[in-house]
């Protein structure tokens, strides 16, 4: 059934109940044509999310490398060193426990087992996250924005031509400069699922052909602005803030897989959860930054599925940065931690030639 017969029942009870038009209408869309809509747009969404699947690896996982500063690195690894402080507490505790008591079980520490943070979009470099993809849109959709509330929770990471490629990624003067903090920061590689990885498109050539896998959708979303703009203005714009409000949750993750050309040196892949997703859940948690006079709060999306244990392998390489001051102190602090936080590892200092920060 075209979706506008499935609308139109819907604007003729609004039109013909004047006092309640709205409410007549967002019933309707809501439980009638919304799902319709939905399954239009998702099934487009889904051929385009695809197509930036990484080859199928021989293994579940993929080595990606991922620069950062010296505050964040200490942060991942002592948040689990603490972790594995609080079970060995939690465990001594309960040593000669009669195991008839009645005492009510502490929650499950895996709730709180450090996992890998995916921070939100609204603080990445370009300015334009998520907005690539939709900017190309025809004019005739700039409503949408109005409704725009639908951000993500991302972790990127630079993905390697080759797993011989992985050493010289994780050394890189480019890396260094762009997200080493100018060589005083470190990298590190990581174990990631494939799966959970999608590959970043910089060619504006990929956008177009994403947008043509999603006319059928808009084909649609037409027919259903053509007859929602032939009546009064409320029920416009209640039929329009739920139709945004399914195609904005259904572009939630492709939406983020574009950046433009001047980008493309990132070779990047992403982890990508929509923020409508994990509404509501306690696993969104914030930190402060004192930057600037008045300083940056963030806030940032714990991943269960991520815990750090997985993410650092035994081939795990953490690189401290070529500008670092007693880079080989900061080493030995580096390994004493991963011990003490029971991650895998090894640490190693850049090779790279490069004036060290006084």
């Amino acid at each position: 059934m075209p979706m506008e017969d499935l609308l139109r029942p819907a604007l003729d009870l609004a039109s013909s109940q004047k006092p309640s038009s709205v409410q007549a209408t967002g019933h309707y869309v809501q439980h009638v044509m919304l799902p319709a809509l939905r399954q239009y747009f998702e099934r487009s969404c889904a051929e385009i999310n695809a197509g930036h699947q990484l080859d199928e690896a021989d293994t579940p996982e993929v080595k990606v490398v991922h620069y950062m500063s010296l505050a964040t690195i200490y942060s991942m690894i002592d948040g689990q060193r603490k972790w594995i402080l609080s079970q060995e507490e939690d465990s001594d505790k309960h040593v000669g426990d009669d195991v008839h008591s009645s005492t009510a079980p502490a929650p499950s520490s895996e709730e709180r087992r450090p996992s890998y943070r995916l921070y939100d979009s609204v603080h990445f470099n370009d300015p334009g996250e998520g907005a690539y993809l939709v900017d190309e849109l025809h004019d005739s959709y700039r409503w949408l924005d109005e409704y725009d509330t639908h951000l993500a929770y991302i972790a990127s990471f630079i993905l390697p031509t080759s797993p011989q490629d992985i050493t010289e990624v994780a050394d890189d003067l480019v890396f260094w400069r762009t997200y080493g903090r100018e060589g005083q920061g470190c990298s590190v590689s990581l174990t990631v699922p494939w799966d959970r990885l999608r590959r970043v498109m910089y060619d504006p050539e990929d956008v177009t052909r994403s947008l043509q896998l999603l006319q059928s959708a808009l084909g649609a979303l037409d027919s259903l602005i053509e007859v929602a703009n032939t009546f009064e203005a409320p029920v416009i714009a209640e039929v329009r803030r739920y139709m945004a409000t399914v195609i904005w949750e259904a572009l939630g993750e492709i939406r983020y897989l574009y950046k433009r050309q001047s980008y493309g040196y990132e070779r990047e892949c992403r982890i990508i959860v929509p923020s409508s997703s994990i509404e509501g859940t306690n696993q969104v948690r914030y930190t402060y930054s004192p930057a600037g006079s008045v300083g940056v709060i963030k806030h940032y999306y714990e991943d269960p599925t991520l815990p750090l244990t997985s993410l650092f392998g035994s081939d795990t390489i953490v690189t401290v940065g070529p500008a670092v001051g007693n880079a080989a102190d900061v080493c030995r602090a580096i390994k004493a931690l991963l011990r003490q936080a029971k991650l895998n590892g090894t640490v190693k200092r850049s090779t790279i030639q490069y004036r060290q920060a006084f």
